[in-house]
């Protein structure tokens, strides 16, 4: 904008002699540019002059600009009649683009609106604390900053430091949540856009999870794990009996039951009918949301009494997840403390996390939840009814787990792993044994005979077994029943199945 002069006369002394100038403005050099008057009339009469031109030329750009602005909003006014909107259209659509209406709010504020709107909803626990987790890092990393000033670089830049030890599989669900989160703050005017127009979060390069065929274990290790828990709570005696039979009880319903771990931990024996031999897994605990109810296999049962008779402890006091982490430790060491190879359904490796520290995590994610949905599937063949005790959709159950497990004789096996002591069937002591509970009894002897001279547990069990078969009337008919059971099968370096007869002493 040009300078605006008051255009004061000045006097001043030429060589003794009295002059008046006006100033009238700057020359290219930056000295002072005047006009010479003859006397003090003369420059008032001049300032006069020079404050009306500078009047009208301001009277004349005011108009310029009016005309332009004229010209400018009849362009405008003509190009929004095309579509249909009016000025008035145009200026709120404007303001609500460009200025979110909760004004510029911080990523940790509105982080915590985020937080305080989903504590308000109906969401199970593995959820929140889901949601929580991921929105504490956003907050650490973005603090201050306004979050409707966070760029979709940006956001790539934050999970390119935060994840970078992360898989795809890792990744996945952190950027679709991260698109959750950037389209609620939409919704609830935190961040504004034009209407149609993606946010940061929804610009992003999201990478496609890695597939792969679920690890599940075999059942012989399964036999193995919950009869050395077995064993280690009659070793430790006191209230850590209680407590290791309570981990074998979150145990039983992740191996048996296809439960979460997150979801085990939640169950106590007010939640088992016995009677109905249901187990409920309640909203508060369910991952999904969903209120279930799943009915108990007979090895489930079995096992569930013989642990509560035995004391178990469920929502005893303390966290229930570090105490089966703890044992299942132990349970990892007595393999390296003898050199033996450490079985998949405990193994570990290190990872690195966001500390930028190496962990052992689960080498094997979710095992024992994949062993019991590959050996469901496989011994039901029913994808539908899988899916349905899992809590998964039927889709997912047929696209993951279809011929994970090759034999239906594993299926068998896995869901035939019993107690080292079972219960009495019933208080009729006539009512005779079925060929199918000698069959399993004598499967449960096959596993069961090669430990009988070094261990207590395994030959109490293996008596009870043995007395079960010898009750049935037709040995014969049990063996030829159970013999094509009776294979162990194993795998060659190549990875070609071979089967090896265990014999019955």
């Amino acid at each position: 904008m040009p300078t605006k002069y008051g255009y004061e006369s000045k006097k001043w002394n030429d060589r003794g002699k009295e002059r008046w100038r006006i100033r009238v403005g700057t020359k290219s050099n930056g000295t002072a540019e005047y006009l010479p008057c003859k006397d003090e009339a003369h420059a008032k009469r001049e300032q006069k002059k020079l404050l009306a031109k500078q009047a009208g030329d301001d009277v004349l750009g005011l108009e310029a600009i009016k005309t332009a602005n004229q010209h400018g909003i009849a362009s405008c006014v003509g190009k929004l009649a095309v579509v249909g909107a009016t000025i008035e259209d145009a200026t709120e659509w404007f303001l609500r683009t460009r200025f979110p209406a909760k004004g510029n709010c911080t990523a940790t504020e509105a982080a915590n609106a985020y937080l305080a709107a989903k504590a308000r909803a109906n969401l199970g626990q593995v959820t929140r604390e889901s949601y929580a987790e991921k929105i504490g890092v956003f907050m650490n990393y973005f603090g201050d900053t306004p979050v409707n000033e966070i760029k979709t670089e940006h956001l790539e830049k934050y999970f390119g430091e935060i994840g970078k030890a992360w898989s795809n599989n890792t990744m996945n669900p952190w950027k679709r949540f991260t698109v959750t989160f950037f389209n609620w703050l939409q919704d609830n005017e935190y961040i504004a856009l034009p209407h149609g127009a993606k946010n940061a979060a929804e610009k992003m390069t999201i990478p496609k999870r890695d597939l792969h065929t679920p690890k599940i274990a075999s059942w012989e290790e399964v036999h193995d794990m919950l009869y050395w828990y077995d064993r280690k709570a009659k070793s430790v005696g006191g209230y850590k009996k209680g407590n290791v039979f309570g981990c074998m009880v979150h145990l039983v319903f992740c191996l048996f039951v296809g439960i979460r771990k997150s979801e085990a931990f939640q169950i106590t024996w007010d939640d088992i009918d016995f009677e109905a031999r249901t187990v409920s897994i309640l909203v508060e605990g369910a991952k999904t949301n969903r209120r279930r109810v799943n009915d108990l296999p007979d090895n489930v049962w079995e096992w569930l009494v013989y642990l509560n008779e035995n004391g178990a402890k469920l929502n005893s006091g303390g966290d229930a997840q570090r105490r089966l982490i703890y044992r299942q430790r132990g349970y990892r060491e007595s393999f390296t403390k003898r050199n033996a190879s450490v079985p998949d359904i405990v193994a570990v490796e290190l990872k690195l996390t966001r500390s930028g520290k190496t962990e052992p995590k689960e080498k094997y994610h979710n095992i024992m939840r994949h062993s019991f949905c590959g050996y469901h599937l496989k011994l039901h063949e029913s994808a539908g009814k899988t899916a349905l005790v899992m809590g998964n959709s039927e889709k997912k159950v047929r696209s993951d787990y279809h011929e994970v497990v090759k034999y239906k004789q594993d299926a068998e096996m896995y869901f035939n792993i019993l107690p080292p002591e079972t219960i009495a069937r019933d208080e009729n002591e006539d009512e005779q044994v079925t060929l199918e509970e000698a069959v399993k009894a004598k499967l449960l002897c096959d596993r069961l005979q090669p430990h009988i001279h070094t261990n207590e547990t395994h030959c109490k069990a293996f008596q009870v077994a043995w007395a079960k078969v010898q009750e049935f009337p037709d040995y014969d008919a049990v063996c030829k029943a159970s013999e094509w059971r009776e294979r162990n099968v194993v795998y060659d370096a190549d990875g070609d199945p071979v089967a090896k007869e265990v014999a019955l002493n």
